[in-house]
């Protein structure tokens, strides 16, 4: 046979080792050639899935119909297949998507009944809730009149308890005065004015060493049952409520009641000024109680002790009338604070010791007038 390659005969066919080789490498290069169209109808394959996967596959089946197909770099001897699976890839989306739809119909036509069967439930209870209303409030409202009606006469029951327990308070007040004779008096020749409590003097604090201990107890004791009186009428707590009795006093310390004030021990006059301090608080209460601590405006006011007791006795009555002994500086308060213990004890044992500073020189210059005689 004669070789195409090499044009030499032969006897055996492709024995000739040129033809071998080309035969060899013809078959090479179509198996090249296959793979490269693999890999070519590959690529195009896994470009158009791409773009399937990426939603792009409804606009590449678009452009494959307007003839557009060269701009997505496809064969066209593949375009067909290209299309067939992009069609498919349409299809199964188009099922999906109905199938998502026909179940959102579904939800929707279910809430639809659902929402459709509450707003008859709630018509239900809207007419329930109206024939009972009609049923209920004829009774409610004659229940609503009967409370009302019991709430104005107790509140009417309470006024008029009220206003006989202040008018049993004012008569039992004016009475227990009346019992206890407080009265203002002035004194004959000179302007001096005396409150009186059952006949005898009120002792102001500037005025204790003007008397002797057995009347400065007595007067003391006197105001001191008025004062826990008063209270019990008024139904005012007092804050410290004393007994002032002459006879413990006298049995406890062993005092002299002729003795001057102004002759006790440091002791016996301390012990005196607290126990005047303590009941000069507990009147101001009373007076608080009334509402008549207006004029009140410092601790040097309430050394007055027989003015607060008159004007407790008699509202007209006002602390400026008086003029205060002692010295002219004070402590101020205001009327709504309490009064504190301690500062009026000082002021009252301040003022005490001036007062009796005042009788040691008055005695001495009597004494020297006597000797120089």
């Amino acid at each position: 046979m004669r070789c195409e390659v090499c044009n030499t005969n032969q006897p055996q066919q492709m024995y000739c080792p040129s033809c071998v080789n080309f035969q060899l490498l013809k078959t090479r290069l179509k198996y090249l050639d296959v793979l490269s169209s693999l890999d070519q109808l590959r690529d195009n394959v896994d470009s158009c899935i791409k773009h399937c996967i990426k939603g792009a596959n409804y606009s590449f089946v678009e452009n494959v119909m307007k003839g557009k197909h060269h701009t997505d770099n496809i064969d066209p001897s593949l375009e067909n297949g290209v299309v067939a699976l992009s069609s498919q890839l349409l299809t199964i989306d188009a099922r999906i998507l109905k199938r998502r739809n026909g179940k959102l119909s579904r939800d929707v036509e279910s809430f639809k009944s659902k929402n459709k069967e509450l707003k008859h439930r709630i018509h239900r209870l809207r007419e329930m809730l109206q024939r009972r209303k009609h049923g209920v409030e004829p009774k409610n409202t004659g229940l609503e009149k009967e409370i009302r009606e019991s709430t104005r006469f107790k509140q009417e029951d309470n006024l008029h308890l009220t206003k006989q327990i202040n008018n049993s308070k004012s008569l039992l007040f004016q009475e227990l005065i009346n019992i206890y004779v407080i009265k203002r008096r002035r004194v004959t020749g000179t302007n001096q004015t005396v409150f009186m409590i059952l006949f005898m003097p009120i002792i102001s604090c500037a005025s204790l060493v003007d008397y002797n201990h057995e009347m400065v107890y007595c007067s003391l004791a006197q105001v001191a049952k008025f004062v826990k009186q008063c209270s019990k009428v008024l139904m005012c707590l007092l804050p410290y409520d004393i007994d002032i009795g002459i006879d413990t006093r006298v049995q406890g310390n062993r005092i002299n009641m002729d003795k001057p004030i102004w002759l006790l021990d440091n002791l016996q006059l301390r012990e005196l000024i607290r126990a005047y301090a303590m009941l000069i608080v507990d009147v101001c209460t009373l007076l608080g109680e009334l509402h008549l601590t207006d004029d009140i405006r410092s601790y040097r006011d309430l050394l007055r002790l027989d003015g607060l007791v008159y004007k407790l006795a008699n509202n007209g009555f006002t602390l400026d009338e008086l003029k205060t002994p002692g010295k002219p500086h004070a402590k101020a308060f205001k009327t709504d604070e309490p009064i504190d213990l301690e500062v009026v004890n000082t002021l009252c044992y301040e003022t005490v010791l001036h007062r009796i500073r005042n009788k040691d020189n008055e005695w001495h210059v009597v004494k020297k007038e006597y000797l120089e005689k």
